[in-house]
C-alpha cells in the first residue's frame, strides 16, 4: 500500500500548525569501568583517545592528563590507603590503576618504585591492547610513556585504566590549563588510538 503526502494532510489546514514542545536533548556521560576495548567508549574527534566522565563531563583523557601532568617530572610515589600514586613536580597526583579492573595497581616495594620512576618525565600516551590469559579476554589500556633518567637507562611505559584522568588529585594552587599544555600532544599525537599499531601483552588472572 503507497500512502501518498496528501493522505496525510487534512483538507483545510490551520493557518499555524501548533508547535510540537520536545523534550531537553542531553548528552549523557557513559557509566564505562576498566576493563573494556576503546569501542565501549566514545572518542575523542581530535586524537581517537577514549571519552571519560571527568567532573561530569565528557573529556578526552589524553587531554585532561596534558594539560596536568604533560611535560612534568615525577619527584615521588606515595601510597593513600590501598593506591599508589605518581606525584609530579607541580604537586599533582596520579593514581596508579589497574586497566583490567580499575582497582589500585599493587606495588611490592615502594621504595624501589621511587628509584625507579624519579626524575622521569611524561613525555606521550599511547594505547595498548591486553589479554587475560584465563578467558581471552580483550582489553584496552593507556600506555603513559615516561622518559629515561641516564644514557644507560631506558624508556619506561607504564599501562593504566584510562579512568586515572578523573581520578587525578590536584594541587590546591594548580590552575587546570597550563601554557606549556601543547608540548605533549604534538609528540603523542602520532600514536592515535586507531593507528593500529597497539602494544600487547598478557596479563595471568
Amino acid at each position: 500500500m503507497t500512502t501518498f503526502w496528501d493522505d496525510l494532510m487534512p483538507e483545510n489546514p490551520p493557518p499555524k500548525m501548533p508547535a510540537v514542545k520536545l523534550p531537553p536533548f542531553k548528552k549523557s556521560a557513559p557509566k564505562v569501568a576498566a576493563g573494556h576495548t576503546t569501542d565501549s567508549y566514545p572518542a575523542c574527534p581530535d586524537d581517537g583517545f577514549p571519552l571519560i566522565d571527568i567532573d561530569g563531563q565528557l573529556q578526552c583523557c589524553v587531554e585532561a592528563l596534558n594539560r596536568c601532568v604533560g611535560q612534568q617530572k615525577v619527584v615521588d610515589v606515595v601510597q593513600r590507603r590501598q593506591t599508589i600514586y605518581y606525584v609530579f613536580e607541580d604537586g599533582h597526583e596520579l593514581p596508579l590503576l589497574c586497566g583490567c579492573c580499575g582497582e589500585g595497581l599493587l606495588v611490592a616495594d615502594l621504595e624501589q618504585e621511587r628509584k625507579r620512576v624519579r626524575g622521569r618525565r611524561l613525555e606521550a600516551m599511547s594505547i595498548g591492547t591486553a589479554v587475560i590469559e584465563k578467558d581471552k579476554r580483550e582489553y584496552d589500556e593507556l600506555i603513559l610513556e615516561f622518559s629515561k633518567v641516564g644514557l644507560l637507562s631506558k624508556p619506561l611505559h607504564i599501562p593504566l585504566a584510562f579512568e586515572v584522568a578523573a581520578q587525578l588529585h590536584h594541587p590546591s594552587l594548580a590552575t587546570s590549563k597550563r601554557a606549556d599544555s601543547a608540548s605533549l600532544k604534538k609528540t603523542a599525537s602520532p600514536k592515535k588510538a586507531f593507528a593500529k599499531k597497539k602494544k600487547r601483552r598478557k596479563k595471568k588472572r
